[in-house]
């Protein structure tokens, strides 16, 4: 998993030399992150391309800039070259509509009969399940500490951790610079948790379970 150099940047031309230079010394596949929001570096459809174009042994682009037209323009752009993963929570049920083929997520660490079940619902086309799940179940939890979120803080760490470890999931605790929640935190959570969690849908997905979705 490689992103873009974030603290010296040049133009999209040492962009491309960048990655064609890790290509090149390298022979194992390498999926490609954007991650503007961290990295302050986007890699748009148009640049990613290119990169293509010079960089082969590139499998795959994680995409979590978050902005839907991107998205779907980086899809449009080059989907058919490499897949395109929707690598932001908050934008996975539109990157799957869009043709993402799947999507990463911090919830499937708690909760992943729920992604599942999105997941399947979208590849059957039952948009309804899949819009209700994302909009009443995931997006309450992504919704936490939303300022933090907006600011560029990585704060869903520390709820996912905390979730785990309230369900006995053995979570622990994050590293400096990161800070553990306050009781306030841990209140507002355990009420979203409740309300996720009135259909039995937190916790691992038991074999059985694993199995009747694979039906």
């Amino acid at each position: 998993l490689l992103v873009p150099p974030y603290y010296y940047r040049d133009r999209d031309d040492g962009l491309v030399s960048f990655f064609e230079l890790i290509s090149k010394s390298v022979d194992i596949d390498m999926v490609l992150y954007n991650v503007p929001g961290l990295t302050k570096v986007n890699l748009t459809g148009a640049l990613l391309s290119k990169i293509l174009d010079r960089a082969e042994n590139i499998v795959a682009i994680k995409d979590a800039t978050k902005d839907l037209t991107q998205l779907a323009d980086t899809i449009r752009t080059i989907g058919k070259r490499v897949p395109v993963i929707a690598g932001a929570e908050e934008i996975s049920y539109f990157g799957l509509l869009a043709g993402s083929p799947g999507a990463t997520s911090a919830m499937a660490n708690f909760a992943p009969n729920l992604v599942v079940d999105m997941y399947r619902a979208i590849k059957k086309n039952d948009i309804p399940t899949a819009s209700s799940i994302f909009f009443e179940k995931i997006l309450l939890f992504r919704h936490l500490d939303v300022a933090a979120v907006l600011q560029g803080f990585p704060i869903q760490i520390v709820y996912v951790k905390e979730v785990m470890n309230l369900l006995g999931m053995h979570g622990g605790s994050v590293r400096p610079p990161l800070t553990q929640l306050t009781h306030e935190k841990k209140e507002e959570l355990k009420r979203v948790l409740e309300v996720i969690g009135k259909s039995g849908t937190l916790g691992p997905l038991s074999m059985k379970q694993r199995v009747s979705r694979e039906k």
